[in-house]
């Protein structure tokens, strides 16, 4: 009975807490890749895919699906 209802708020918890926080987590991180990416010109663009040393979500052109 106990362990069952602690179950239940550990469940409530991800639901209503930290999938929502997560989710609003990702679209800010993109938003602010979208600010920097977006500022730049065409010619900044090719030279920071040509010269960035980042790779995969560390990248400014990468995008968090969500």
């Amino acid at each position: 009975r106990r362990g069952n209802k602690i179950l239940i708020i550990i469940c409530c918890i991800n639901v209503f807490i930290l999938y929502p926080g997560t989710r609003m987590y990702y679209k800010w991180r993109n938003s602010q890749r979208d600010k920097i990416w977006n500022h730049m010109n065409a010619e900044e663009k090719s030279r920071y895919l040509e010269t960035t040393k980042r790779v995969g979500n560390k990248r400014l052109d990468f995008r968090f699906a969500y």
